[in-house]
């Protein structure tokens, strides 16, 4: 795990620079300049403390480097870009966080046990959040690989039914399905859009059976229409 995120590190605290000598380059670095800090910082912070005791322990960090460089990008003002720019910055973005996803997927398989999953009785709600993150940002074939697993949980409390639901969601629009639960939005000419789903009426009743805090419609007031980069 050590190994993996060091060689992550290398990579992300080098990227923002992608090359100073071009002003274009540079430009767009700056603009993704508190995502790039997010991660350095986080990655410091773990690099001195000693080895992970437990499985817990090493989802948690796992989890927290996930998502440093991701609640950075609420820095970005995406309303102050041009649609192409916020394209260039959503791909700036990748560069840095994907290297990070790659090596917690890698580092989440050689723990991940044959049969059930990171529940939170077992390991806590942080460590079972992250694994969670974790598979949410790797491709398609092994969140599907996962899914089954996580339903009987959240019906259960073992996990957050909010979780299972969005994992559900991923798989579907990842498959060119509707979604069910309407946790997924992308981007489209620099504005938040929802992906298709299957009803909003049915959607709001499975939100409730699952104790989402948002109901359907309110988290579509909040989130579309939103600005964002790419689309």
């Amino acid at each position: 795990m050590t190994r993996l995120i060091v060689f992550a590190a290398v990579v992300l605290i080098a990227a923002p620079a992608f090359g100073t000598d071009d002003p274009e380059q540079a430009r767009i670095a700056a603009i993704v300049a508190p995502v790039a800090e997010a991660i350095a910082a986080e990655q410091a912070a773990q690099s001195h403390l000693p080895p992970p005791a437990s499985t817990r322990e090493k989802l948690e960090r796992m989890g927290r480097l996930d998502q440093a460089g991701r609640r950075a990008i609420g820095a970005i003002d995406f309303r102050q870009l041009s649609i192409p720019d916020g394209r260039k910055v959503n791909g700036a973005i990748g560069e840095l966080i994907e290297p990070i996803d790659q090596a917690n997927v890698e580092a989440l398989l050689k723990i991940m046990p044959e049969q059930g999953w990171f529940t939170i009785g077992e390991f806590g709600a942080e460590a079972s959040e992250a694994a969670f993150h974790i598979v949410q940002h790797s491709d398609l074939a092994f969140r599907k690989q996962v899914l089954p697993r996580l339903e009987p949980l959240a019906m259960t409390g073992e996990i957050r039914g909010v979780d299972f639901a969005a994992l559900f969601d991923r798989v579907a629009t990842g498959e060119g399905r509707p979604q069910r639960y309407g946790t997924q939005y992308r981007c489209h000419e620099g504005k938040q859009v929802s992906y298709p789903i299957e009803s909003f009426e049915k959607a709001e009743e499975l939100r409730r059976a699952l104790n989402f805090e948002q109901s359907l419609a309110e988290a579509w007031a909040m989130q579309v229409g939103r600005p964002c980069g790419g689309g």
